[in-house]
């Protein structure tokens, strides 16, 4: 079996990443039935490189499986 975990996107209401150094980054929908998710505290003289960006870690745990898997 491969698969690992499978959570669908639009079970996600918002999503915390804490990585080891530097600040917290929180993206997440306002309402269900809102597809895109939104970037939260974006440092100065920063940009997103496209709009739709956030949403990537929305779907990051839909399909999340083991690429080699012995019996």
């Amino acid at each position: 079996e491969k698969k690992i975990l499978e959570v669908k996107r639009d079970r996600i209401q918002a999503i915390e990443v804490k990585p080891t150094e530097g600040d917290a980054l929180v993206v997440d929908r306002a309402k269900p039935e809102q597809t895109d998710f939104t970037l939260h505290d974006i440092p100065e003289g920063k940009e997103l490189q496209y709009p739709t960006a956030p949403s990537a870690l929305g779907g990051a745990l839909e399909y999340l499986n083991f690429d080699d898997v012995e019996p």
